[in-house]
């Protein structure tokens, strides 16, 4: 039985639920599902530029679970 998933911290809600590139049609993209969780580590590791041990003691994270 797998361990159970403990909740992260996620410190911002996104104001947009989908992203496309301009001039390209829907038919033509594949859909890829990004969780809150996971937009939130690229928001800390890229956009606030911290290191991945930072940004997983922000979310409550191991360094090796942000990793992933």
């Amino acid at each position: 039985m797998p361990r159970p998933r403990l909740p992260r911290s996620v410190w911002f809600s996104p104001c947009v639920t989908y992203f496309k590139p301009r001039g390209i049609g829907l038919s033509d993209l594949e859909d890829i599902t990004l969780h809150i969780d996971e937009l939130e580590a690229m928001r800390l590791k890229d956009r606030l530029g911290m290191s991945q041990s930072e940004a997983a003691k922000k979310m409550n994270v191991s360094q090796p679970t942000f990793h992933r």
